[in-house]
Formats: structure tokens, C-alpha cells, sequence
């Protein structure tokens, strides 16, 4: 039975031949003796494991706060539905 979980894995990107490396939040799939065998496409990108670690903080505090609902937005059918005269926007982190 294979299994899976969530891990970072590091990746090297070779957009615009800049090879740097990449932190990435995947899924990861064990083959039945628990060696990994293939994971999936990044669920988040990071630049290092700073980024990786004020991320997990930035998650945490959102885990304390009141859960929001759509119908709690005026334009609850459109997630994208700031103009662009509203951004930049800053965070209260």
C-alpha cells in the first residue's frame, strides 16, 4: 500500500538560466517499502526556508482567527474582485 504526505522539497529553476534553488510545498508519494517515488506539482514556492518559516507563522495566526465565508464579501462570486486602484495592499503581519 503506498502512502503519501506533505513535505518541502528543494528544487533548482532554471527560468531565464538563473539556477537557483527553490523551497516547494508538495505531495509526496512512498512506494510500499517507504522510499519516495514521485510527488506532485508545487502547492507553494518559496525562495528559501526564511520564507518557508514566516509562511507557517502567517498560517498559524490565520488559524486562530474567525473562519470567513463567502457570503461574508460583497462580491462573493468573484475572489478577485479588488481594482486595481485598491492595490498595492499591505499586510498586518
Amino acid at each position: 500500500m503506498s502512502t503519501w504526505n506533505h513535505r518541502f522539497i528543494a528544487v533548482r529553476d532554471h527560468f531565464l538560466d538563473e539556477d537557483e534553488e527553490l523551497i516547494q510545498l508538495v505531495e509526496v508519494y512512498y512506494d510500499s517499502t517507504g522510499k519516495p517515488s514521485s510527488y506532485s506539482r508545487p502547492h507553494l514556492t518559496f525562495d528559501d526556508m526564511e520564507g518557508v518559516n514566516n509562511f507557517v507563522l502567517r498560517i498559524m495566526k490565520a488559524a486562530q482567527q474567525p473562519l470567513l465565508h463567502e457570503d461574508d464579501f460583497p462580491q462573493s462570486n468573484n475572489p478577485f474582485s479588488l481594482d486595481s486602484e485598491q492595490w498595492p495592499l499591505e499586510s498586518d503581519e
